[in-house]
């Protein structure tokens, strides 16, 4: 047994320094990302490229090293926890402090302003838990825990105890991609704003209504109650809320064996179309390079965009934080690529569903001048460049719709990624039918290219700026694709 910085481990296993491409690459880039936001107006002349350039090698040979030393490459990066965060600040924090001291030593840091270590350990940290969390999101996908939308069961509990506990650490490891426990309610005032196994104890029994509703808001159907306690010892009120739940249909369970692995008769099942024809299509289409390198554009347009907007996406928030209050950001539940659940975020432009007495809020009390504006200009979708990044969406592609609008039985239009504009948005958006939206979403899947892209790129400011128009050509072009696609499957059906 030999002493190790994480604790015993066997003199038969041995230690070897692991280096991660990533961190490598970034251990370079962000000391100069550290130099560019310290000063952005002097960063390209001859004199600071040169003082630039000699941190930033420095940071490379260094970085790296201190990070195996740390065993951050030990960790692997697709199942990253808090645990291994706590461990990357600490590693970063060490590594930027080293490499100021080696450009002290060498150079007495005259070539760096003394902010420059402390944005290059935050610009290092950054990057690298970005890394994991991304690389953490593309396992989950991979082991299932993302599901497509109507095989996900969404669920509240009644009551906090070690039961609920049990029951929760149960889902998590036999049925994380078909169950979803959202909240916890128990009669205790005191436990509010807690937690057990990361689901949050939100209030009383009696609040559960209001919070259906606001799980409506965000395209989230609540599936069933889960109770981890005898109903004798609930609050009266509780108990009489869950009775008028149940009459009113919505599925209200004691907790026993079947609840770990059975799904209820309310999950809706998404299917795609399977007519030969379209079958045949989807196979082709799927096989086209270019969504490839689609992919590639995305991940660099992305990426640019969310640090050339970061600016007005603070100036965004903080006008939400004044004008709507906290949280900032507003979610909703979309059906993606595949028929995948995906969460799009964005800033919020309408104030909470219920006041603080638990008054419903009248649509037009709910909205104001500044949301109005904010929605106009599509600001507010700014948040969705994170999930560009990611791959759940794409910069261009079909909207994602909720998933009580997507029709059961799908075509195209789930087969690629949905996009933050897309055709149909360019060509009409709000002024056009769904079935006029459908047939140019479908339309796009067919003929998309980078001139096509471009054009939407190109027209998008202007539909920001002057509103939704109908596109009476593109519209027309896509009704009759559509309608000849039919009379073909209609003709081999025969």
């Amino acid at each position: 047994m030999v002493i190790h910085r994480r604790g015993l481990r066997p003199t038969s296993a041995g230690w070897r320094p692991r280096f991660v491409l990533f961190d490598v690459v970034w251990a370079g880039l962000s000391a100069l990302l550290a130099f560019w936001l310290r000063n952005p107006e002097t960063f390209l002349t001859p004199e600071s490229q040169r003082n630039t350039l000699i941190y930033v090698a420095i940071s490379f040979l260094v970085t790296p090293l201190v990070f195996a030393w740390a065993g951050i490459g030990e960790d692997m990066s697709r199942y990253f926890s808090g645990r291994e965060a706590r461990g990357i600040i600490a590693a970063s924090a060490f590594a930027a402090a080293i490499v100021a001291v080696t450009d002290f030593v060498l150079f007495r840091l005259d070539n760096a302003p003394r902010s420059v270590p402390v944005l290059h350990f935050l610009v290092l940290a950054s990057g690298i838990m970005f890394g994991r969390a991304l690389a953490r999101l593309r396992q989950n996908r991979r082991d299932g825990k993302y599901a497509r939308d109507g095989e996900v069961e969404h669920i509240l509990i009644v009551g906090a105890s070690r039961l609920t506990s049990f029951y929760l650490r149960m889902i998590d490891e036999l049925a994380p991609a078909t169950h979803r426990p959202l909240a916890i309610f128990d009669d205790k005032q005191a436990l509010a704003g807690r937690s057990i196994a990361g689901c949050p104890i939100v209030g009383p029994p009696t609040d559960i209504p209001r919070v259906i509703s606001e799980y409506e808001v965000h395209g989230v159907k609540i599936d069933r109650i889960v109770v981890t306690k005898p109903f004798d010892a609930l609050s009266q009120g509780g108990r009489e809320t869950l009775a008028s739940l149940a009459a009113s249909g919505v599925l209200v369970q004691p907790l026993d064996a079947q609840l770990f692995v059975a799904p209820s008769s309310a999950a809706r099942q998404v299917t795609f179309a399977q007519t030969p024809e379209i079958v045949d299509e989807r196979r082709e289409l799927i096989a086209r390079p270019y969504w490839m390198v689609k992919r590639g554009i995305d991940i660099v347009l992305s990426a640019t965009l969310l640090v050339a907007l970061l600016p007005l996406a603070v100036f965004v928030a903080l006008l939400t934080l004044l004008n709507v209050g906290y949280p900032v950001l507003f979610w909703q539940r979309r059906v993606g690529k595949g028929g995948q659940g995906i969460l799009v975020s964005k800033f919020r432009t309408l104030r909470a569903p219920f006041d603080s007495r638990g008054v419903r809020r009248t649509d037009t009390r709910r909205l104001d001048g500044v949301g109005r504006f904010v929605r106009a200009t599509r600001l507010d979708e700014i948040p969705q460049l994170l999930c560009i990044l990611s791959g759940e969406m794409s910069i261009i592609g079909p909207r994602p719709l909720l998933p009580h609008d997507q029709p059961d039985s799908i075509g195209l239009r789930l087969m690629i990624a949905p996009g933050l504009t897309g055709w149909a948005q360019v060509n009409g958006g709000t002024a056009i039918t769904v079935e006029e939206k459908n047939a140019l979403d479908e339309w796009y899947v067919r003929h998309a290219s980078a001139l096509l892209d471009l054009e939407i790129l190109a027209r998008t400011p202007w539909m920001m700026v002057f509103g939704d128009k109908r596109g009476t050509g593109a519209i027309a072009a896509a009704l009759a694709e559509a309608s000849q696609a039919r009379a073909a499957a209609h003709f081999i059906a025969q």
